[in-house]
């Protein structure tokens, strides 16, 4: 999928810990075989190539997948869309009970600022299944998803303060600045559910606004959510909507953070509710 995927574990013995690991990643192998669009043999790639009106069958995973992005799409009125500039559930249909997918119309479609998130809630549940309480799965810098935190941290954290504050207690996590490389705006201490991030500081303007086909101008997003595929679904949804529009999509399903500003001045709206989230946003946050 283009990036490291990593797995922290705590409060388990490491050989046992390992071995979890281990069934994790096999997961992700078995999540990116059918949904990368760079594998010629890959569900997406058999989408991608096939003509209006023919289904073709899918994996459990492409369809759980693309089950998780039509529902971003709806939340997110389209601002999420996971055909390549645009025009994505407008020309698939998915029938997820029988699994297959036919296409209106030729398109391309991209399950990457989904599919890393999805992938990781996958490997969550394969961590669950082998009794693992603690633990944060990550996809490069963009996406992190946590099963309860740390338990040291949950019985000492002490906060910014130097009181113990539980509340705070959660796996960290740095907001990087969309403009300076090493500089962070914020801190948050995962506890439950997924984080994610979207930005241009790393690749250039990449995130497409599927309104308009052109590049989208925020500098940043944050997104939280109770899964890794919205979450990371919403940060790029994020890149392309105002805060009316982020609010809204939002309601009762998470929160988030967007940026605006320059290099020299980045100021932070944030909104929504976070429940798995204790955050400290640097000076120029709200």
């Amino acid at each position: 999928m283009g990036c490291e995927f990593g797995i922290a574990v705590a409060g388990e013995k490491e050989d046992y810990a390992r071995s979890a690991c281990l069934a994790a990643f096999e997961v992700l192998t078995l999540v990116e075989a059918e949904i990368s669009r760079f594998d010629p043999g890959s569900d997406i790639s058999r989408i991608n190539a096939l003509p209006p009106g023919p289904w073709t069958r899918v994996g459990l995973e492409t369809t759980r997948c693309l089950v998780a992005a039509r529902r971003a799409w709806r939340i997110t009125r389209g601002h999420f869309d996971p055909g390549f500039r645009g025009g994505g559930f407008r020309r698939v249909v998915l029938d997820a009970r029988r699994h297959r997918v036919r296409v209106r119309a030729s398109l391309t479609l991209d399950l990457g600022a989904i599919g890393k998130g999805y992938a990781l809630d996958r490997m969550g549940e394969m961590l669950r299944e082998w009794g693992i309480g603690s633990a944060l799965t990550m996809s490069g810098a963009s996406t992190a998803v946590a099963l309860g935190p740390p338990p040291r941290l949950a019985a000492s954290h002490r906060g910014f303060s130097g009181r113990r504050n539980p509340a705070a207690a959660g796996w960290r996590l740095g907001l990087r600045h969309p403009a300076r490389p090493g500089a962070t705006v914020g801190t948050v201490f995962l506890r439950a559910g997924a984080f994610s991030g979207s930005g241009i500081a790393a690749q250039g303007p990449h995130i497409v606004d599927p309104r308009t086909g052109l590049p989208a101008t925020r500098p940043a997003a944050w997104a939280w959510a109770p899964t890794g595929a919205l979450s990371d679904a919403l940060s790029t949804a994020f890149m392309a909507m105002n805060a009316q529009e982020a609010r809204a999509a939002c309601a009762g399903v998470g929160g988030g953070i967007i940026a605006a500003g320059s290099a020299r001045m980045i100021r932070l709206t944030r909104f929504g509710t976070m429940p798995g989230v204790t955050m400290e946003l640097k000076a120029g946050g709200r």
